[in-house]
């Protein structure tokens, strides 16, 4: 894997859409365009921002930076048919969305960077996108495929499931996401939506972290919900199914991020989803030289689960 450079991206697939940076010439902006979900990503004025928006929050602190947004109403998703709003990083980058063209613009700020760019937008911005246009629901969760199965796996900050990603991606086995993943309820089940192609084993801020080829981009069918518990490095690995209430309480911790306006949508979303994808606490001895255990464990967990396209 490689490490982020300034300029090695012009276009990148996250969350099941195509970010294309730089201007975008006006006869490609069409139906195929939007077909293909592409995200347009271009640089703007601050003049935009003030003609656009006449309101914005007061600041609050997001991976060590101050930031605010800005709009014309309160956040959450509005209506049905979505808006367009910003996020402003203090010093860093403002982000727009502009909801009629399905774009993204961008504001230097005085410690602006490619790669602050980038992290911003992949790792904070483009989620809450897809959360206010209500295209998917968005977890703090890190997704790999075993064997044609897709599993993902859920921990609070510092909870191991980076750690425990980066060692089973040694292992051969394609990344969904590290670190966020968006769900899809379809008729015929429910779907991980790969988040981007970085894994992020260690703990530097404003990093996607490593460049990861081994990346699934298209939405797979999700197999199984682990909820990371922290055991003592002398412990069992142990793997309990749970159901009910708490099974609805673990896929609910794991939630990007509550709009006070959707709770009940939360709740029936998640509910529906606890009752139909397994849902087990993974408790792990906190110890790196055990993870061959708990990739067994695994492993041999996930194997008799049904295999579907």
């Amino acid at each position: 894997m490689k490490k982020e450079t300034g300029n090695r991206l012009k276009e990148l697939t996250a969350f099941n859409h195509r970010f294309v940076f730089g201007p975008i010439p006006g006869e490609k902006m069409g139906r195929e365009m939007r077909e293909q979900r592409c995200v347009p990503v271009r640089e703007t004025t601050t003049d935009t921002l003030t003609r656009m928006f006449n309101k914005r929050s007061e600041a609050s602190s997001v991976s060590g930076r101050r930031i605010r947004y800005h709009g014309d109403a309160s956040f959450g998703r509005q209506n049905s048919e979505g808006f367009s709003w910003g996020l402003e990083i203090e010093d860093v980058v403002t982000l727009i969305w502009e909801h009629q063209s399905k774009s993204v613009l961008y504001i230097r700020g005085k410690n602006y960077s490619d790669e602050l760019l980038r992290f911003w937008l992949f790792h904070t911005f483009f989620p809450l996108v897809l959360e206010m246009e209500s295209h998917y629901r968005i977890l703090h969760a890190a997704a790999v495929e075993i064997d044609g199965r897709t599993i993902l796996f859920s921990a609070p900050s510092h909870g191991g499931k980076s750690t425990l990603l980066d060692y089973l991606s040694q292992q051969g086995y394609p990344l969904l996401s590290d670190d966020t993943l968006a769900i899809e309820h379809r008729k015929e089940g429910w779907y991980a939506v790969a988040s981007y192609p970085f894994c992020r084993p260690f703990r530097e801020v404003e990093s996607l972290g490593f460049y990861h080829s081994n990346f699934v981009q298209e939405p797979k069918h999700l197999s199984a919900f682990f909820s990371l518990q922290r055991g003592k490095p002398d412990g069992k690995v142990q793997i309990s199914e749970t159901k009910g209430i708490h099974a609805l309480k673990l896929m609910h911790e794991s939630i990007f991020v509550i709009f006070n306006d959707m709770q009940k949508e939360y709740l029936s979303f998640f509910a529906d989803m606890a009752r139909e994808i397994p849902v087990y606490e993974l408790t792990i001895p906190w110890d790196k030289e055990r993870l061959d255990e708990v990739h067994a464990e695994i492993k041999s967990l996930v194997s008799d689960m049904p295999l579907r396209k």
